[in-house]
């Protein structure tokens, strides 16, 4: 069954037995309610509960998209971190041996388990996730498992930012879904609900509601309260990692994992349908192993089916992938949610934020750094801060304040373990490091880059970069030629020598192990003017 389609009684295979709890409201006010709230047909408003839930929250909305997209067609099992990567207690160094492997950067922690398990399992869930990790589409899941039966409560969802603008109390927002049932007054009938323990109550977007006048301590107020009155209720909130204080004790506190490579292809296959069409996708992905990496965060896995949907091909130009990510990011995904945000941050232009990440990315690079404990990433932004006119930041920032809003806001950075911090993806790294030396390109960085490290393996992406980023690569082919010309001059000797060993090699390697023959191109590749 297609969830947007017509629904009928026999279309759900559970029911939750509302006409139950209706005669239960009767008995405890003694009949003293009014006589249309006794003649109420609780069965049918169950029926009409369940089409309006499906119907709302039955599709997702993909800004790159004109309408809605089916959520069961493409929805993919999420898996769940028991443990978040912010109260794992390691160090830089223990963090690094874990940190790189083959596709960029690794597995921020162990074995996940499976969503639904995490859900079945914990009454009290906290779900923690970076922005675009799938954390409100896995809240509308829940609620069409609900609603068919694979869960035995009343769904009850609702974004905490839309609470938060009104006066109402808690029980009287959410009574208000219960409005499309026409009951003459729900919040009694909602409470026989809740003191059974018959629903699932999913808060949405903690990190969304404002901190000013206090809204954000008083949502996180009300609903602990309720939480602590209906505590026999499954209820789950959902938070962006670094927007979450973890001060609801009796809640769990778990994180979305990253997509997976069988979660990947599973997507995939889901969204494109057409078997060619997805060989076709997997071809060309499999070319360049940074969409593997991006691909890990379900947003820009979207947003690479999305952009290859369009002509059956991914742009030539890899940066117009990862600027098309950024500003996915940086921009859109809050922004086609119609989401503010406040802090000293949100102050920034755009224009500012990407020339900082460019200048972190780029000093941070020069001296092959992935990950940065959080005092020293926190300097560095504000070092940038500090020299920027006094409209574009205040005269005294706060790093820590500033690094938690961008990583709460964007997710350009993330946390690694309890206070050390990478960039999401290496390729963003990569690619603000090539936005930086193209930047300063006249102030000698794009010389300084060629004369330092066109020899360097782990540069050769910022090379390409900055070659398809420039209007004319001529003149940055030629600094390069001509670096290579002067290393050959210089060691005429030293290049015969290993283009003979080199053509020695070939015929040898083709009958060594993969991985003997990996270590070898290896060591042909790495430094050779040592």
């Amino acid at each position: 069954m297609v969830i947007g389609a017509k629904v009928t009684a026999g279309g759900f295979l559970a029911k939750w037995a509302w006409d139950k709890f209706g005669k239960e409201v009767i008995k405890v006010t003694g009949g003293k309610l009014s006589k249309k709230w006794k003649e109420f047909q609780y069965d049918k408003a169950e029926i009409q509960y369940k089409k309006r839930m499906a119907k709302l929250h039955g599709t997702m909305r993909i800004f790159a998209m004109p309408k809605p997209v089916p959520l069961e067609g493409v929805f993919t099992h999420v898996n769940i971190l028991s443990k978040p990567s912010v109260l794992r207690r390691e160090s830089l160094e223990e963090v690094e041996k874990r940190f790189l492997n083959d596709c960029g950067f690794g597995d921020r922690l162990g074995e996940p388990e499976q969503g639904m398990y995490m859900v079945r399992t914990y009454d009290k869930l906290f779900l923690l996730g970076k922005p675009g990790a799938g954390k409100t589409t896995f809240l509308k899941y829940l609620v069409i498992q609900a609603v068919r039966g694979s869960l035995g409560e009343t769904p009850i969802l609702l974004r905490l930012r839309d609470f938060s603008e009104t006066t109402n109390s808690l029980m009287e927002f959410i009574a208000k879904q219960f409005d499309i049932c026409g009951f003459p007054q729900a919040e009694p009938f909602l409470e026989a609900i809740l003191n059974q323990g018959k629903a699932i109550v999913l808060f949405d977007g903690l990190d969304e509601v404002l901190r000013e006048d206090g809204k954000r301590d008083r949502v996180l107020n009300e609903v602990r309260d309720f939480s602590n009155k209906y505590s026999r209720n499954r209820i789950v909130i959902s938070c962006r990692v670094a927007a979450s204080d973890y001060s609801l004790e009796k809640f769990t506190y778990v994180e979305m994992a990253d997509f997976n490579e069988e979660q990947t292809i599973l997507f995939v296959r889901k969204w494109f349908k057409d078997k060619k069409i997805e060989k076709l996708f997997f071809d060309k992905y499999h070319q360049n192993k940074r969409l593997a990496e991006l691909s890990r965060t379900p947003l820009l896995l979207v947003l690479l089916c999305v952009a290859f949907e369009e002509t059956l091909d991914f742009p030539s130009r890899r940066s117009e992938i990862y600027e098309e990510a950024l500003d996915a990011l940086l921009m859109k995904w809050d922004s086609s949610r119609k989401i503010s945000r406040d802090g000293i941050y949100q102050n920034l232009s755009l224009g500012r934020k990407r020339q900082m990440f460019a200048r972190i990315a780029a000093e941070a690079f020069e001296d092959q750094k992935y990950l940065f404990n959080q005092k020293d990433l926190e300097k560095r932004i504000i070092r940038y801060l500090k020299y920027l006119p006094p409209t574009d930041a205040k005269a005294e920032p706060n790093g820590e304040e500033i690094l938690k809003e961008i990583e709460a806001q964007h997710g350009i950075f993330v946390e690694w373990a309890m206070k050390v911090f990478s960039f999401s993806h290496l390729a963003f790294q990569e690619y603000f490091t090539a936005r930086y030396v193209m930047e300063n390109a006249l102030q000698g960085a794009l010389e300084g880059m060629i004369r330092n490290h066109w020899f360097k393996d782990a540069w050769r992406e910022v090379f390409l970069l900055v070659a398809e980023m420039q209007d004319d690569a001529g003149p940055f082919f030629k600094l390069l030629q001509d670096r290579l010309d002067d290393f050959v001059r210089k060691y005429p000797r030293l290049v015969r020598f290993l283009s003979k060993v080199e053509k020695n090699a070939e015929g040898s390697r083709s009958n060594l192990p993969f991985h003997k023959k990996k270590n070898l191109a290896c060591r042909f590749n790495l430094n050779i003017i040592y």
